[in-house]
């Protein structure tokens, strides 16, 4: 079996020698007898996205906020908007946003300076990958408090869509004509101060957060790529905790607990890790074929080799958290014979990775994994890690035969997943055509009776289970830690930490 790794994928990154400050945001030093209280997260990535970014740096710095938010059932609850409504069964959402919010140079929370930033994603489709405002007609401010969003047909489930990377809410003042975003003024906690691209993000506590001052003054996310060295720089105390996806490979988790001043936590996430068939050329065109690797692939022993305490098997294929769409139909695909026709390709089937996967997650291993038992099926395989542009201009050209790759519940609702990963319409689909699902796939994103929802999406996921256009391995369990200098520090669902909520340890 030949392997491809692009090494300099892995390793490469910008990196300043300084860092860079925000006018005005540089910080208050501690006066005389003063401390200031800092927590320092170790992270796998960068979480400065830049003026290209869609939002500048990640939510998880809780520098920036959206209208509502996902509970853990995936159940919308207010965030910067305090109630919400629609008169006309789901085409028209009237958002009552709170009162006395501001942004981090003082100003005011309006709906006319919130359309004005939320257009952006609307005005520039490139700043909006999950097509979140695809069905957006319009969106405009009505008075000082409500957003009015008109869709071009009725979205019973929008409160779910606005939730967090769905209505990112900065200070205009930072948004270019073009959708560039010039720094990061947002209503959150935390305010960005310092950017060390490819080493850290600084961010200071928000004095006048409309949720209350949080407990610590200052939280540095520090970039280390690789996970051993993250590991050590906890048990040294370098860094105060790892919160992250992919933060703590499942590996380490015995190392961790038998530290007593280290606390170790687990938190389900709405990610479900997948092999992505594509099913627009030889050998997989053949559902077949497709049938025949998902029977050679036992998710069982999958877990327990490599995502011990980190992953729970897949029976759907999204996250099983939200009760309501918990169908549980995906089969375990019984062994079956190699089909007698053989395969109408000579080419190398290409198993294709993403760089920024390879030090978080167990992709390498799974691929090395299904790899021989392709090989054993009499196939040539190649394993391909790409970095995250050509990844996903190879995604978008169906230059693959298979992915492995994660997909996020983002919204708590299967229209996400089916719009956004399976239907033949998506950028990064597999290739997959059926009528049959694209009608089904219509058909649950406007219906407002919630049996009749349900009912559709059983038969999608029982027509999925037959056609197998992607294979869902496992659910995501994240492990993170933190050390007993700092109190009450989780993460929710979408793995980003509840930085209001910590709090440095009162005897420490």
């Amino acid at each position: 079996m030949r392997r491809f790794f692009t090494v300099a994928a892995l390793t490469a990154a910008l990196v300043f020698a300084s860092p860079f400050f925000f006018k005005g945001d540089e910080g208050r030093a501690a006066g005389p007898g003063e401390s200031v209280n800092t927590l320092t997260i170790g992270v796998g990535r960068d979480f400065y996205n830049g003026p290209e970014g869609q939002v500048y740096v990640h939510g998880s710095t809780n520098t920036w906020e959206g209208l509502t938010y996902l509970d853990e059932t995936f159940c919308p609850h207010p965030w910067l908007a305090e109630s919400w409504r629609s008169p006309d069964n789901g085409r028209t959402w009237i958002f009552v946003l709170r009162r006395g919010v501001r942004f981090h140079d003082g100003s005011l929370l309006t709906a006319k300076r919130a359309a004005l930033t939320l257009n952006r994603l609307r005005n520039h489709p490139r700043y909006d990958p999950n097509h979140f405002f695809q069905l957006l007609e319009s969106l405009v401010p009505r008075g000082e408090r409500e957003l009015v969003y008109r869709l071009r047909e009725p979205v019973p489930f929008f409160p779910k869509v606005v939730s967090y990377y769905g209505s990112p809410l900065v200070a205009p003042e930072t948004v270019s004509d073009d959708g560039r975003m010039d720094g990061l003024l947002g209503t959150g906690p935390f305010r960005l101060v310092a950017v060390k691209p490819g080493e850290s993000v600084e961010v200071l506590a928000f004095e006048k957060y409309w949720g209350g001052r949080p407990a610590f003054d200052r939280v540095v996310f520090k970039v280390i790529v690789d996970a051993d060295s993250r590991l050590m720089a906890l048990k040294a105390g370098q860094i105060d905790a790892i919160v992250d996806f992919g933060g703590i490979l499942p590996q380490q988790l015995d190392d961790l607990q038998s530290i007593p001043d280290i606390v170790v936590k687990r938190r389900e996430l709405g990610n479900t890790h997948h092999i992505l068939f594509n099913c627009s050329r030889p050998p997989f065109s053949r559902k077949a074929w497709r049938r025949w690797l998902a029977g050679q692939v036992d998710r069982e022993q999958l877990v327990a080799a490599f995502a011990p305490g980190a992953g729970v098997v897949a029976r759907n294929p999204y996250s099983r958290l939200a009760p309501e769409w918990n169908f549980g139909c995906v089969g375990a695909y019984p062994p079956v014979e190699r089909p007698a026709r053989k395969p109408e390709t000579n080419h190398e089937v290409v198993i294709l990775l993403h760089s920024g996967f390879a030090g978080r997650l167990p992709y390498l291993e799974i691929a090395q994994v299904i790899a021989q038992m392709l090989v054993q099926g009499g196939f040539k395989t190649a394993i391909r890690i790409m970095e995250p542009g050509g990844y996903r201009q190879a995604r978008r050209n169906l230059e693959y035969d298979l992915v492995l790759g994660p997909t996020g519940f983002l919204t708590g609702d299967p229209d996400h997943h089916y719009t956004n990963f399976v239907s033949a319409r998506a950028a990064y689909s597999g290739g997959w055509q059926n009528a049959e699902a694209e009608k089904l796939i219509d058909l649950g994103r406007k219906e407002a009776d919630m049996e009749i929802r349900r009912e559709l999406y059983h038969q999608l996921c029982e027509l999925m289970n037959e056609e197998i256009p992607l294979l869902p391995l496992y659910h995501d369990v994240a492990i993170y830690a933190h050390n007993e200098r700092v109190a009450d520090l989780d993460m929710d669902v979408i793995f980003r930490p509840w930085l209001d909520r910590a709090r440095p340890t009162a005897d420490r």
